[in-house]
């Protein structure tokens, strides 16, 4: 909430820099809001949950329309290349992977896969391999290439990447909290896991965000 609170307030001044931070705080509003409103069991607020999913949604969509594209364009030159490529690609591949394998070992073997639990699909492993896998791969590709909607794409998903591991951890306790049986390794794992990714989205962040002008 302080970040988008912020990146609201400042970008409104005209700063390129917190106009694609406003992007980003609304990215994890948008991917939150829709695993919840898709994923969580029926309930009393589920409207709640409709209304935040739509206002993420199309904040979303409308704070990409807002970036200032032209002045974006005209810094592309001084912007890093190789290390938000190479751990945007990374990190679609690494995704789609841990997502995928799972699923399939469960279906070869004619069973549901793991923590299906009360749900009926698996919302969270759609949403990764359907839209922020390919997001961060061809975001890393343009990059590359050096087009500037591969650094709109890859602001977002590098703000996503690093607030993930905070959530990540508060759903682990809140789990353990309930009464959800973790072995040590499901604990550990995911959540080093992501800290480590969050580490390196945060540096490269930096690093990117250091050379778009703030006004």
């Amino acid at each position: 909430m302080p970040l988008l609170v912020t990146s609201l307030l400042v970008c409104r001044r005209g700063s390129l820099r917190w106009q694609l931070i406003l992007t980003g705080a609304l990215a994890y509003f948008l991917y939150v809001s829709a695993s919840i409103a898709m994923g969580a069991a029926f309930n009393p607020v589920f409207l709640l949950y409709v209304a935040a999913f739509a206002a993420s949604l199309w904040g979303f969509i409308l704070s990409i329309n807002g970036v200032d594209r032209a002045r974006l364009a005209g810094v592309v030159q001084l912007l890093p290349r190789r290390a938000p490529a190479v751990l945007l690609i990374a990190s679609g591949i690494l995704t789609t992977l841990i997502w995928v394998g799972p699923v399939l070992a469960a279906q070869f073997q004619g069973t549901a896969p793991d923590r299906l639990d009360h749900y009926t699909s698996l919302v969270t492993v759609a949403i990764d391999c359907a839209v922020i896998a390919p997001a961060a791969i061809a975001s890393g590709v343009l990059i590359l290439r050096g087009r500037p909607w591969g650094y709109l794409m890859a602001v977002p998903l590098l703000i996503l990447l690093a607030l993930l591991a905070p959530l990540i951890a508060a759903q682990t306790i809140s789990q353990l909290h309930a009464g959800v049986i973790l072995t040590p390794g499901q604990v550990i794992g995911p959540v080093s896991g992501f800290v480590i990714l969050a580490l390196a989205a945060v540096a490269v962040l930096s690093s990117l965000l250091r050379r778009v002008p703030k006004y």
